[in-house]
C-alpha cells in the first residue's frame, strides 16, 4: 500500500500548488485559489485514494487528516517508514497542523508546499514536525461508535459546532489539546429552533439534525467534513421542548429522543432509512432545565443526563432494557446556559461540556466514575444561537 501511495503521489510531480485543490468529490487535481492544482492535503488524499481505492483521508485539510490518527498508527520521527504522512506546524500559523507531506524514505519526502510552487521532492525536515501517521497498519478498525456526538471530523474526539446570529454554521475542531481555529461550514441556519449533531448515517462522522420554525426535522449529511443536501425526517416536531440525536439502540445509527411539555421522554428508533413511530421511555422530566443524551457508561448505548431546577446534574443509565435509576453527578450546574454530553477526550466515555452566561465553554472530564474539575476551553460563544 505504501509503495502504491508513493507512486501515485510521484505521478503528480510538477503539478501546480493551489490552495483547495484536490478536495472535490473525486480526489486528484482540481480548481483552487491559485487555479488548477493540488494543495498539501489534496496530494496526500489522492495518493492514498489511488493506493486503497477508498477515500481514506477524506476531503479535509492537513489538520483534519491529522485528526484521523485514532484510526491509524502514529509514529515518531525516529521510526519513519516510506509511505508515512508527516504533519507540521509552521511558526505563527493556525491551526496547530497546517502542512502534511508523504515520506519517501532515506530522508526524502514529496509535498505540495506553498503558492507559487509545484509538487516536488524535498529533504525531510524536523523543524515544526508535530507527528507522523501510518495508514493501513492499525489494529483499530475504523467505524461508527455510539459516542459520535458532535464528532464532525470522525476522529473519535467530539468537536464543537455553533450557529451564529446570522445563521452561519461554524466548526471548531478538537485537536486533542483544545479547540483549534474555527472553519465556516454553511449558511442558512437562522430560524431553526433546535440543532443537534450525531452520526445519523453510521459512517463515523457526525451529521447535523435541525428543527425549523414549521416543526420539520431535517437531516444534513456530513460526508467527511462537507455538508450534503438536506433530507426531511418528518413534521410535527414543534410539540417538543427538547429534541436530541444519539444512538439509543446501540446499532451505530443515531436515533432521536424528544421531550414534550408534560415531561415525557419519547424515543424514535432509526430504522436504517428513517424514523419509526415513537416509543414511550419515561415520565417525570418536567421541570428539568436541561437534558442531553450521550454514551456516559461506554457500553455502546446512549444514556441521559439532565439538570434539575436546583442545579443538580443527574445520570439516567440506559442498559438496553430501558432507563434505570438515576445517579447524581454533582450540584452547581444552574450557572450554565447550556450543558452538553459528548466524548471530548476520545476514551469512549462521554464527558460534559458547559457554556456559561459570559460565553465561556468549559470541559468536565469523565474519569470513569464521575466528573473531575472543569477545564477552560474557549471564550466568545455568547454570540451564538446554538452551540452543540
Amino acid at each position: 500500500m505504501a509503495t502504491a501511495a508513493i507512486q501515485a503521489a510521484c505521478s503528480k510531480l510538477g503539478v501546480n500548488y493551489s490552495r483547495g485543490g484536490g478536495h472535490n468529490t473525486t480526489p486528484g487535481p482540481s480548481g483552487g485559489v491559485q487555479g488548477w492544482g493540488l494543495d498539501c492535503s489534496g496530494l496526500t488524499r489522492y495518493a492514498y485514494w489511488a493506493a486503497t481505492g477508498t477515500d481514506a483521508l477524506g476531503t479535509g485539510s492537513a489538520f483534519s487528516q491529522w485528526n484521523l490518527r485514532s484510526r491509524y498508527t502514529t509514529v515518531s520521527w525516529a521510526n519513519l517508514q516510506p509511505g508515512d504522512l508527516l504533519f507540521y506546524n509552521w511558526p505563527g500559523e493556525q491551526p496547530v497542523i497546517d502542512h502534511v507531506t508523504l515520506y519517501l524514505g532515506n530522508g526524502w519526502m514529496i509535498e505540495a508546499p506553498i503558492p507559487g510552487t509545484k509538487v516536488k521532492v524535498s529533504s525531510a525536515y524536523s523543524s515544526g514536525f508535530v507527528g507522523a501517521m501510518r495508514i493501513g497498519s492499525s489494529s483499530v478498525t475504523p467505524g461508527p461508535r455510539a459516542d459520535r456526538i458532535s464528532d464532525w471530523s470522525g476522529d473519535g474526539y467530539a468537536d464543537v459546532l455553533g450557529v451564529d446570529t446570522s445563521g452561519d454554521l461554524w466548526y471548531y475542531p478538537n485537536n486533542g489539546l483544545g479547540l483549534a481555529s474555527r472553519g465556516w461550514l454553511q449558511g442558512g441556519f437562522q430560524g431553526f429552533t433546535q440543532v443537534m449533531s450525531a452520526d445519523w448515517s453510521g459512517d463515523g462522522f457526525a451529521d447535523l439534525l435541525a428543527v425549523d420554525g414549521t416543526g420539520t426535522l431535517w437531516q444534513y449529511p456530513n460526508n467527511a467534513l462537507a455538508i450534503q443536501s438536506r433530507q426531511s425526517l418528518g413534521t410535527g416536531w414543534d410539540i417538543y421542548t427538547t429534541v436530541m440525536a444519539a444512538d439509543w439502540s446501540g446499532d451505530g445509527l443515531a436515533d432521536v429522543l424528544a421531550l414534550d411539555a408534560a415531561g415525557t421522554l419519547w424515543y424514535y428508533p432509526h430504522n436504517g432509512s428513517g424514523l419509526s413511530p415513537r416509543v414511550w421511555l419515561q415520565n417525570g422530566f418536567y421541570g428539568y432545565t436541561q437534558i442531553t443524551a450521550a454514551d456516559w457508561s461506554g457500553d455502546g448505548f446512549a444514556d441521559i443526563l439532565a439538570v434539575d431546577p436546583n442545579g443538580e446534574l443527574w445520570y439516567y443509565p440506559n442498559n438496553a432494557q430501558g432507563i434505570q435509576s438515576r445517579q447524581s453527578l454533582g450540584t452547581g450546574w444552574g450557572i450554565y446556559t447550556k450543558v452538553m454530553a459528548a466524548d471530548w477526550s476520545g476514551d469512549g466515555l462521554a464527558d460534559v461540556l458547559a457554556l456559561d452566561a459570559a460565553g465561556t465553554l468549559w470541559y468536565y472530564p469523565h474519569n470513569g466514575s464521575g466528573l473531575t474539575p472543569r477545564v477552560w476551553l474557549q471564550d466568545g460563544f455568547n454570540g451564538f444561537t446554538h452551540v452543540l
